[in-house]
């Protein structure tokens, strides 16, 4: 978490998803005492122009248009970001990455499914 700022990392099969079904979602389980659970969603949008992000009921959509999803996608481009206006001059950063491996991986973490880290002279 940082101030104003949402990042998404996928792995190579949420990309692989993204690209076939035009969204990805994960929810994060608190339980039923804790308010129930939490829903992310990064979805490919025809009808946007730039990337954005909406709030409601328990559940943060991010939204690519289709130039910038394809083109991240079928290429090597590590990310995309953007900011979108929240108003009083602030911006909310939206930051979508591919998931790359660490070269000092933590323990318990399976890095099976990212992907290969293009700066192999460098430590997450």
């Amino acid at each position: 978490m940082k101030h104003n700022a949402i990042r998404l990392r996928l792995t190579k099969s949420e990309v692989t998803r993204l690209s076939e079904l035009g969204h990805v979602e994960e929810t994060i389980d608190f339980g039923p005492d804790l308010g129930g659970g939490f829903t992310y969603v990064l979805r490919i949008d025809p009808d946007e122009e730039r990337v954005t992000a909406r709030f409601g009921s328990g559940i943060i959509a991010v939204y690519l248009p289709v130039s910038a999803a394809e083109s991240w996608i079928k290429t090597d481009q590590t990310g995309i970001e953007s900011a979108q206006p929240v108003g009083n001059g602030d911006e909310l950063n939206l930051i979508i990455e591919k998931d790359f491996a660490c070269f000092n991986p933590r323990p318990g973490e399976d890095q099976s499914d990212n992907f290969s880290n293009p700066n192999s002279d460098t430590s997450c």
